[in-house]
């Protein structure tokens, strides 16, 4: 038998008709009565879209949520978050010029019984988050003795007491001994935790320090004779930066992007010259326009000028790079160039953006000093002066001079610091 289909009444329409009225009217009241009385303070608005999601079909284009708007206030705070760049960061550098040990230097007394006592009177000098000197040595392989070339290791000791954390590695004698022996050197270095800058993956080395990212790049490639001949083209292009202008600005720029801070040093010839030729000063403007932060020359023999060379950025913020054109030598047996006695060593205090616009220099100071040879009976003594203090009283009257004169060298090329501004 078949079964008759049941049908909907006209009652029963009429009733489902009813209440779908009753549903829309009842929307439509909440809705009104949500605007024009305090009840809108209870939400009538919200609780009729639940009424209408509830009892309502959803529309075919209406399958998901819509995103949660930020409240007014937060949005406010968000966006001012945004726009507010994060406080500039300090940081403090020590950094001096050329430790060389020659051989006269190792076979003093003062080398032999109390090493320390050399780079002691400076140590002072080094007092910075970061304290970096230059180095153009290696050291000696097991069996050989010291030469103007080699040094015993237990040199780092005294770079460790005075507080170094970082050597800038002179291209000019690094491969006299072949690759593995400038290894060895760096190796040496890294071990007693003092970065060698300018050799193998450290020709760019990086730190963070005070929560700040640091990239140093060091760029050089002069090699004496017996460097040239003791490696290949190949080696030489694997282990230092070649001097390439147009390729370091590039890498410069790279660098700039990604880190904080940009310390670029320069291994160039500028032997005793008194002061950096234009040639020099436009590169070195060229490299500060590329992002360099610090600029430094190392391989001169006498202290350069140093330069405070400023930018205006697109913000307006002036952007200050140092330029020390000629590090000079720290240590040294050299005698007969009494220019090469004036050392120097720069105090810098710096603000930086962590956005990577730039730095301020808040404070420049700087250590001027002597390097003094001088007899105690039958023994030869080394120290490292500050040759802005008074002089000691055993001192010769000639050695008063020779100090003197190291000081008006430094003090002349500090006081031709200046300031310039280019627009970009």
């Amino acid at each position: 038998m078949r079964r008759r289909r049941r049908r909907l009444s006209i009652g029963s329409v009429l009733v489902l008709l009813l209440t779908i009225a009753a549903v829309i009217g009842t929307v439509f009241f909440l809705r009104e009565v949500g605007r024009d009385s305090p009840a809108a303070a209870m939400g009538l608005d919200e609780i009729a879209e639940t009424v209408g999601r509830v009892l309502l079909p959803p529309a075919a284009d209406d399958q998901q949520d819509a995103p949660t708007a930020l409240p007014p206030a937060a949005l406010a705070r968000q966006e001012e978050a945004e726009a507010t760049p994060a406080p500039p960061i300090g940081l403090t550098m020590s950094i001096g010029g050329l430790l060389h040990f020659d051989s006269d230097v190792q076979a003093s007394d003062s080398y032999q019984s109390t090493p320390q006592e050399i780079l002691a009177p400076i140590q002072s000098a080094f007092h910075g988050d970061i304290n970096i000197a230059g180095f153009d040595q290696l050291f000696v392989p097991p069996g050989e003795a010291g030469t103007d070339l080699l040094v015993p290791d237990t040199v780092l000791n005294q770079l460790d007491a005075l507080g170094l954390n970082a050597l800038v590695v002179t291209t000019e004698r690094l491969f006299d001994r072949g690759v593995e022996q400038a290894a060895a050197t760096a190796a040496q270095m890294e071990q007693r935790f003092i970065t060698p800058i300018g050799f193998g993956e450290t020709r760019t080395a990086f730190r963070r320090v005070n929560g700040l990212s640091l990239a140093w790049l060091h760029a050089g490639s002069r090699l004496s004779n017996a460097g040239e001949k003791a490696t290949t083209a190949e080696q030489r292009a694997a282990l230092i930066h070649p001097w390439d202008p147009d390729a370091l600005g590039r890498e410069i720029s790279t660098l700039k992007r990604q880190y904080d801070l940009v310390i670029v040093s320069l291994d160039w010839d500028i032997g005793r010259a008194q002061s950096p030729t234009p040639a020099q000063q436009t590169l070195a403007h060229r490299l500060a326009q590329e992002g360099a932060d610090i600029i430094l020359g190392y391989g001169g023999e006498r202290v350069q000028e140093v330069e405070v060379y400023q930018l205006n950025q697109a913000d307006n913020e002036p952007r200050d790079v140092l330029i020390g054109y000629s590090m000079g030598t720290l240590l040294t047996e050299e005698r007969n160039k009494r220019d090469n006695l004036a050392g120097l060593v720069l105090q810098l205090d710096m603000l930086i953006r962590p956005d990577g616009s730039g730095m301020q220099l808040r404070d420049l100071t700087y250590t001027p000093t002597y390097v003094r040879k001088w007899n105690e009976g039958s023994k030869v003594r080394f120290a490292v002066l500050p040759s802005n203090q008074p002089a000691p009283q055993d001192m010769s009257r000639s050695q008063r001079e020779a100090m003197t004169r190291a000081l008006e060298l430094i003090d002349a090329a500090m006081r031709v610091t200046r300031s310039l501004t280019v627009t970009n």
